[in-house]
């Protein structure tokens, strides 16, 4: 949607996404609006600026914003800068704007972010750039802390040799810090944010600096003394100065503030010669500096080199450098900091390593004069005090100003600074002010989860409105807080519990929160603003709900900050990014897979919640589901700007929001899903006793059954553990058997373990012996393979020897090699002569479980990759595990579900290779079940099209040509027509004429190089003479990005929508002003486009979605054709096929549940 602004009444008007031409009508004052020039007022996904369709925004600055967006015409990322609505129609902004471009356009290095394009469309100002992915520096060292010695001379490597280039051609980058250098996934380092470039030559009466969308935090810290007191005096050597700090930040993790510690000191593996490098490029005078970023390059590669002399690199061998810059640059940099976001300094100070000065040892520099110790001690005494303060120490920055005042008041760094010295000591002093004490009750020592509710009163009495938080009983140890499982954290008329977040921002009038009228109201202004939960929080296992409404703004109007774990996330709501979570895996809102598109309206609430539980996150609005993500594999945290609401809070930022209610509730967990086919302890024997089985220790096995049996202290456990010793009661039974079938089949060929081959003696102790030749072998029969013992004890076993049957059961279900099919075949044997196997059975259902399980979940993930085979083999192996599985079976029709539903949705709009495509999964997971033999036919049948056209021939033989240029291009039908005229094409008599029911299928669009106005399909259509010409319509508006359908009358005004009876209705959203859908129109793309009539009624699909349905009143029957007006498109692939309704489908009826017996399944308390 592009938002543009009525010249004549001031409105908001919305238009289709990709509008840049054609004219509209303000639907408040009645004036036409073009297009064209109309001012807008911002961007969305959608939109489309200089040829580059917008998807997401970067990063907003106070003079331009950048959004990811792809150029249309090469289908290629590319950044889009834009300068701000407010900016564009000053001037200087525009000026600087654009001497930016000068600068990049100069400037063409592999280590250098490349412009590719700029220009102004619709009042807006823009700058088409490359785009980088991956992270920025800062980035990495907010994730790193430092880097490895060698990580960072790779890295200052690439930017050297992109900045040496720029200077090379007379650009001054003069913003050298992490934040602007990008590094792909490569490796690839490279230099980005010219935007307060200097081109050195120009007329020295031009404005030097250019405008970016940048970011002011941290900026003071890599700039140059003479960049601070003038930076149109300072020239390269400035660069020299933020390379150098920046070089220290990659070895160290921290900023060189103050008498810094050596780089060899904090960076690991740093050798000593490195420290004077640093020292040199941080020196305070720019003649003390290296002359230039190729110098300095060549003296860190000296100094690196291994056994590189500590004195290597000095440019001045008698004067050596000092280790820190003057602390006047410092302060003088943190002064330009200090009005107006010292609260912004808080949010930073959290993500910055401790910045304290180490004391050193003075390095031997020349001795400098007193006053200029005190100019730099009163420098340094400030950049501490701001540093204090952008960490929330605010009593030692209100000392470290006081020390200033008292000390250095009379030198000249002081008069300079005074005002931003003196705000910034009162804004300490108001911070440390003691809080007004509260009306409320006296808290306990440690205060609840949430306030708990008061008594209720009788009937008779109702219950006062309760303001104070009410008193627990007795007041619970420090510590250990009283839990509460639910309750309401904010009930529209008591703050009890919270702390006001009000950053007193530029411009408010009043505070920032305000409660009143059973409501609390938010501004959040240009700063943050909102409330913080100051008591214990629960982690996980937990439901956050707020009602929330939109008062005023048109961004992200509230934002949930709540704990997940032993982290915190965020859930930002109505963004102009999108709604969902900030920050993920270190993503922002538009770029992580939690982004979701949703409308909020001003003046309307909300109810907005966010469980937490061990496995998930999950959003909903108004009861409807969101988002939902796993915690397993991914990274929650808050955005900077939300730290300070940290872990559960309420914030506004950039509009005006209401909250009438916060509420609390812990959720219950149901215990795990699981077959129990034995009670625990039952559980825990078997888990005694089955290695001894597997090794065919049967009397170990036996005494430690025994055991369990007469530590049992209840009769369920006694019961359980009879089963148990009955079954190792059965299993020493196996030799009796194999000792018979040894004696069934002596003198006969037999191979033991190892290939020996002999004829069967018999056995003898514990052992088979066999003959060969004339001498005889001995096996152990606890070490022959199972087969081997299956095919002894099968010989020895009489048909009728039902416990027998159960011994092979037990062997074959809980050796080392288990054989379950077996183990069921045996069960059945035994029952059939008579046996009571319920408990055999039982424990040999248990001993599959965990394979079951496993096969099962297995299974589910494979369905949801679209792997049907390998999912196939895993459901026929818990099937195995457990024959007759209600769970497999559950899985295997969720999953048909899916897939006939796909495949039913796509034989609608006649992708019917799609169809089959899903079919055959189907196919693969159960090739007989009734849907999909049904679907199956219902394909065969009604798959094909009677009339195919896909313009291989120039010649139109089949069609009637009415009006408009029709003729066949590259393959393609082409309909041209000027201006506004209407161009037509029919179906002749030769192709089947004027069918009732029909469905057709189509390919359309504009043309490469141009848009049409409106162009699609009209169907039903009758002549002028016979029945007045009505005719029902599916178009798509190229200039307007609009879907048009309905019926109308005549062409020179369509659509009129006057044909009786027809009604339909837009799927999508509702229509807008300009008439019809939006709907996205790009240059040169295709758009698959079916129509369906059955009966009375139609459906209209573009690219496979359902966009219209409605009835055909009227229009009973009629030709079939393509319109084309004010342009040139496209059609192709054109099909017509007999519709028929889909066959019933069983699955489709109904929603299939699907159970997972692994997973807890929770619940909220009711």
């Amino acid at each position: 949607m592009v938002s543009i602004k009525c010249p004549r009444c001031g409105k908001v008007l919305n238009a289709p996404d990709g509008t840049t031409a054609g004219q509209g009508r303000c639907p408040h004052c009645g004036t036409r609006v073009d297009l064209a020039k109309a001012e807008r007022v911002g961007l969305q996904p959608g939109d489309v600026v200089g040829g580059c369709r917008v998807e997401s925004l970067v990063g907003r600055g106070g003079m331009a914003a950048v959004y990811r967006a792809t150029q249309l015409s090469l289908d290629r990322p590319v950044a889009l800068k834009v300068l701000a609505e407010r900016l564009a129609h000053r001037a200087s902004f525009v000026e600087r704007f654009d001497r930016e471009a000068t600068a990049l356009a100069q400037l063409s290095h592999a280590n250098i972010v490349n412009i590719l394009d700029k220009g102004v469309e619709g009042g807006t100002y823009f700058l088409v750039m490359e785009f980088v992915s991956g992270e920025s520096l800062r980035d990495r060292l907010r994730r790193e802390g430092k880097l490895p010695l060698h990580e960072a001379l790779r890295i200052f490597h690439q930017v050297a040799a992109g900045l040496e280039y720029a200077h090379g051609q007379k650009v001054l980058h003069r913003d050298i810090k992490p934040e602007n250098i990008l590094l792909t996934p490569s490796g690839e380092a490279k230099l980005a944010d010219f935007g307060v470039a200097r081109i050195t030559g120009d007329d020295a009466a031009a404005p030097q600096r250019l405008t970016m969308a940048q970011t002011r935090m941290g900026t003071a810290h890599y700039m140059a003394p003479e960049q601070v007191r003038d930076a149109g005096s300072a020239d390269h050597r400035a660069d020299v100065y933020a390379l150098g700090v920046t070089l220290y930040e990659m070895l160290t993790g921290e900023l060189p503030i103050g008498h810094y510690k050596r780089a060899s000191q904090l960076g690991d593996g740093v050798p000593v010669a490195v420290d004077k490098v640093v020292a040199t490029a941080l020196a305070a005078s720019p003649d003390e500096r290296f002359g230039s970023v190729a110098e300095f390059h060549v003296a860190l590669q000296a100094a690196v080199a291994p056994g590189a002399p500590a004195h290597a690199h000095e440019r001045h061998p008698a004067r050596r450098a000092r280790y820190a810059p003057s602390p006047q640059v410092v302060a003088a940099a943190i002064v330009l900091l200090i009005v107006g976001i010292v609260a912004a300094f808080v949010l930073l100070g959290s993500r910055r390593p401790s910045e304290r000065p180490v004391a050193q040892p003075a390095p031997q520099a020349p001795k400098a004069n007193e006053a200029e110790k005190r100019e730099d001690r009163a420098g340094e005494l400030l950049a501490l005090a701001s540093r204090r303060a952008a960490l929330g120490k605010w009593s030692e920055a209100k000392d470290l100003l006081r020390e200033l005042g008292a000390d250095y008041a009379g030198t000249a760094f002081y008069a300079e600074n005074k005002a931003d010295i003196t705000e910034l000591l009162q804004h300490a002093e108001a911070m440390l002010a003691p809080k007004p004490p509260a009306k409320a009750a006296k808290a306990p020592e440690a205060e609840p989860l949430v306030p708990e509710p008061p008594k209720a009163e009788p009937p008779s009495k109702p219950t006062p409105a309760v303001k104070a938080e009410p008193e627990p009983k007795a007041a619970p140890k420090q510590g250990t807080p009283a839990e509460v499982k639910e309750g309401t954290l904010f009930d529209g008329t008591s703050l009890a519990g919270w702390r006001i977040v009000d950053p007193t921002s530029e411009g408010r009038k009043g505070p920032s929160v305000s409660l009143a009228n059973g409501r609390l109201e938010i501004d959040g202004g240009k700063k943050a603003a909102g409330i913080v939960w100051t008591r214990e929080a629960p982690r996980e296992g937990y439901e956050l709900t707020a009602e929330v409404m939109r008062v005023q703004g048109q961004g992200a109007f509230a934002t949930l900050t709540f704990p997940v774990g032993d982290a915190a996330c965020a859930l930002i709501l109505g963004g102009n990014t999108g709604t969902g979570l900030d920050t993920v895996d270190g993503q922002s809102l538009p770029r992580n897979e939690t982004r979701r598109d949703a409308s909020f309206e001003n003046d309307r609430w909300y109810q907005v919640s966010a469980r937490v539980t061990a496995t998930r996150i999950e959003a909903r609005v108004d009861g409807k589901a969101l988002l939902e993500i796993p915690r397993a594999g991914h990274e929650f945290a808050l955005p900077e700007w939300a730290a300070e609401f940290a872990p559960l809070g309420v914030v506004s930022w950039r509009a005006i929001a209401a909250v009438r209610r916060v509420h609390l509730r812990r959720l219950v967990f149901a215990p795990p899903r699981v077959v129990k086919a034995e009670p625990s302890r039952a559980e825990e024997l078997l888990a005694g006793i089955r290695p001894l089985w597997a090794k065919r220790s049967y009397e170990a096995a036996l005494e430690a059954a025994r055991a369990g049996l007469a530590a049992a202290s209840d009769t369920e456990s006694r019961q359980r553990a009879q089963a148990l010793v009955r079954a190792a009661e059965l299993l020493p039974r196996l030799w009796a058997l194999v000792a018979a079938g040894a004696e069934a089949m002596a003198g006969k060929p037999f191979t033991a373990r190892g290939g020996v081959t002999g004829k069967i003696q018999g056995v003898k102790g514990d052992s088979l012996w066999l003959s060969i030749g004339a001498a005889a072998t001995g096996s152990k029969l606890a070490t022959l393979e199972a087969s081997s013992l299956l095919t002894l004890a099968r010989a020895g076993l009489r048909p009728a020897d039902a416990d027998g049957h159960l011994v092979l059961a037990l062997f074959a279900a809980f050796d080392a090699e288990p054989d379950l099919t077996l183990a069921h075949k045996e069960l059945a044997a035994a029952q059939a002569a008579g046996a009571d196997a319920a408990s055999v059975a039982a424990l040999i259902g248990l001993s599959g479980m965990p394979a079951f399980r496993r096969a099962l979940a297995a299974a589910r993930q494979k369905c949801e990759a679209a792997d049907y085979k390998a999912a196939r083999q895993l459901l026929a192996e818990a099937q195995r595990l457990k024959p007759d599985s209600a769970e497999a079976t559950r899985v295997i029709e969720s999953s048909l579900q899916v897939l006939l539903g796909q495949a039913a949705a796509a034989c609608r709009v006649a992708d019917f290779a799609r169809a089959t495509d899903l079919l055959g999964f189907a196919q693969t997971l159960d090739p007989g079940h009734p849907d999909v033999v049904k679907l199956t036919d219902w394909l065969k049948e009604h798959g094909k099209p009677y009339f195919v056209e896909n313009f291989d021939s120039p010649k139109l033989d089949r069609w009637d040509v009415e009006s408009g240029t029709w003729r066949v291009l590259g393959g393609r039908l082409t309909g041209k027509t000027l201006r506004r005229d209407v161009g037509q094409i029919f179906l002749q008599a030769a192709a089947p004429q004027a069918p009732r029911d029909f469905l057709l299928t189509f390919d359309t669009g504009n043309s490469s190089d141009a848009r049409s106005f409106r162009f699609g399909a009209v169907f039903r259509e009758q002549a002028r003479g016979e029945g007045g010409g009505h005719f029902l319509y599916c178009l798509l508006s190229g200039t307007h990005s609009l879907l048009c359908v309905g019926g109308a009358t005549g062409y020179s005004l369509m659509p009129t929508g006057s044909v009786a009876g027809v009604k339909f209705r837009y799927t999508r959203q509702e229509p807008l002003y300009l008439g019809g859908q939006r709907f996205p129109v790009d240059l040169g793309k295709l758009y698959r486009i079916a129509v369906r009539c059955l009966g009375n009624t139609f459906e209209c699909y573009v690219n496979e979605q359902l966009v219209a349905d409605g009835l055909t009143g009227a229009a009973a029957s009629g030709r079939i054709g393509f319109l084309v007006e004010g342009g040139e498109c496209v059609f192709d692939n054109v099909r017509l096929y007999v519709p028929a309704p889909l066959p019933e489908l069983a699955l489709l009826g109904g929603e299939v549940e699907v159970t997972d017996p692994e997973d807890p399944h929770e619940k909220a308390k009711p």
